[in-house]
C-alpha cells in the first residue's frame, strides 16, 4: 500500500491500535502515528505491556525533502528546496528491522538574481524552506532576467519516538543533511514504562534504556504483527541504541525522561544533545557525551521569588526525596556549552564536565555520590534560580568537587542567582560567579 500526500502535505494515522506495513511519502510535510498508551483489555490486571503501534519490516514513512519547481515565463529554475518534515510515532511502539523512518534534507538547483546571491539558505518562511522572489512577469525588463544557477541545500527534519509503556525500535532512522551549508535533523526520543496493577509510579523510576548498539533481526516472523503481544523477556519501557543516530546524519538528540546507561556508551553530536529530562542519569560502565551544546536533567524553570521553595520531584502531591547512589558507572561530557538543570547521578561515581572556554550554567540541583570535576571558562547559576551541586560521601569515602578554569568569557547575562558547592573536599580553581 502506498500513500503520497505531494509536497508538505499531511498524514495522520490515529487509533488504539495502528499497524503500518506499507508506506507513506510526505515530502517536506507531516506523518503522524498514534496509538494507545496502554493496550485495550479486558483484562484488570495485565502482566506486561502489549504493542499498540507495530511498524513493519517493509514499511517506508518519508518526509525527506524535495525541490519543487513553479513556472517561470524566461523557463528558469524557480521555486522551493523544502527542508525535512517531521514523523512522529507515539504509543506502545514496536518498530521492526528494515522499516525506514527518514527526515533528510534535500539539494537542488535553482536559478537566482544575481542580487540574491548573498542571502543564505535560511530562507524567508518560518520551515525553512527557500523561495526564490521573482518577478518575473513579461513586462520585466531584460536586466530583471538575469540569473545564476545555484545549488541549494535544505534541512534535515525531526523524528519523534513517545513510547507510551514502552519502545522497541530496529528501524533505520534518517535524518541527513541535505549537503555541506545545512544542518542534520532532530531526533527525539522517550519512553514512559510499564507498571503492574497496584504499583506506583515514582519520580526515580528508570524508564528509557541506552545502549550503543542493538541486536539485528526482527522482533516477530515474517508475516506475523505486533499488535497486542510482548517481547518476551524484557520489562516494558524504553529501549534506544546509540548508533541508530550516529548513522541517521542527525545534529541533534534529546534522550527524555530517565535514562540509564548499560554498557560502554559514546554519543557524538554535531549540534544539540540533551539527557535525562526526568532528571535521572544512571549508568555501570563508561558513558562520554560530546556535543557543541549538552543539557542534563530537567529543563530550566522559571524564577522563583525567594520565599518560594520547589521540590523539583513530587509523588502524589508531596516532595519526594532520594540519594544519588555510587557505583561503577562514568560520566564524561564535553561541549561548548553545558546546562544543568535538577539531576541526580544514579550508580556513577565520578563525573566530569568539560566545557573549554565556554560556560556551565545551572538551574536545579545536581547531586552525585562520588566525586565530581568542572573545567570552563565560568560557572554560574541562571536568572533568579538558584543552583546547588552536592557530591555526597560515599561507604566511608569522602566525595569531592574540583574546578578548574579554561579560558576566559566575558559576565554572563545573569542576575539575582545563588550557586551552592556542598562536598567534603572542594577545590577552587575555577571561576565561579552569581552576578
Amino acid at each position: 500500500a502506498l500513500i503520497h500526500a505531494g509536497p508538505r502535505g499531511s498524514v495522520t494515522f490515529h487509533g488504539d491500535t495502528v499497524s503500518i506495513l506499507g508506506s507513506v511519502f510526505a515530502p517536506g510535510g507531516f506523518i503522524g502515528i498514534k496509538g494507545a498508551d496502554k493496550f485495550p483489555t479486558l483484562d484488570p490486571n495485565p502482566t506486561q505491556a502489549l504493542a499498540t503501534v507495530y511498524i513493519g519490516p517493509h514499511s517506508h514513512l518519508s518526509t525527506a525533502g524535495t525541490v519543487v519547481l513553479t513556472p517561470d515565463a524566461y523557463g528558469r529554475r524557480t521555486g522551493y528546496v523544502l527542508p525535512g518534515g517531521t514523523i512522529s510515532v507515539s504509543g506502545n511502539i514496536i518498530a521492526e528491522q528494515g522499516a525506514v523512518l527518514d527526515v533528510s534534507g534535500t539539494s537542488g538547483e535553482l536559478d537566482l538574481n544575481p542580487a540574491l546571491l548573498a542571502l543564505t539558505t535560511t530562507g524567508d518562511y518560518l520551515d525553512g524552506s527557500i523561495r526564490v522572489p521573482f518577478t518575473s512577469g513579461l513586462t520585466t525588463p531584460v536586466y530583471g532576467t538575469a540569473s545564476v544557477r545555484t545549488t541549494i541545500d535544505s534541512n534535515g527534519g525531526t523524528i519523534i519516538l513517545d513510547g507510551g509503556e514502552e519502545l522497541f525500535t530496529r528501524a533505520t532512522l534518517l535524518g541527513n543533511a541535505g549537503g555541506p551549508t545545512a544542518t542534520g535533523g532532530t531526533l527525539l526520543v522517550s519512553s514512559g514504562r510499564f507498571y503492574p496493577s497496584g504499583v506506583t509510579a515514582e519520580p526515580d523510576d528508570l524508564n528509557l534504556v541506552v545502549t550503543q548498539s542493538r541486536p539485528n533481526g526482527t522482533f516477530f516472523a515474517p508475516g506475523q504483527s505486533g499488535i497486542g503481544k510482548a517481547i518476551a523477556g524484557t520489562p516494558g519501557m524504553g529501549y534506544f541504541a546509540a548508533n541508530d543516530f550516529q548513522r541517521g546524519g542527525f545534529d541533534n538528540l534529546q534522550l527524555g525522561g530517565n535514562v540509564q546507561f548499560d554498557g560502554r556508551v559514546t554519543i557524538d553530536a554535531r549540534g544539540a544533545l540533551s539527557v535525562g529530562t526526568g532528571g535521572v542519569i544512571s549508568a555501570n560502565d563508561a558513558v562520554h557525551l560530546h556535543a557543541s551544546y549538552v543539557s542534563l536533567g530537567t529543563l530550566f524553570a522559571p524564577p522563583m521569588l525567594p520565599t518560594q521553595v520547589q521540590n523539583p520531584f513530587i509523588l502524589a502531591g508531596q516532595p519526594f526525596y532520594f540519594p544519588p547512589t555510587f557505583g561503577p558507572g562514568t560520566l564524561t561530557v564535553t561541549a561548548d556549552h553545558i546546562d544543568i538543570g535538577n539531576l541526580s547521578l544514579q550508580n556513577i561515581g565520578s563525573a566530569r564536565l568539560i566545557a573549554d572556554h565556554g560556560d556551565v550554567r545551572g538551574d536545579g540541583t545536581f547531586d552525585i555520590a562520588g566525586d565530581l570535576y568542572i573545567r570552563a571558562a565560568q560557572v554560574y547559576p541562571v536568572t533568579g534560580t538558584t543552583f546547588t551541586i552536592a557530591a555526597y560521601n560515599h561507604g566511608g569515602t569522602q566525595g569531592s568537587v574540583t574546578f578548574e578554569r579554561s579560558g576566559l568569557n566575558h559576565l554572563p547575562l545573569s542576575a539575582g542567582g545563588t550557586l551552592n558547592v556542598f562536598a567534603a573536599n572542594i577545590i577552587q580553581n575555577g571561576v565561579l560567579r552569581a552576578p
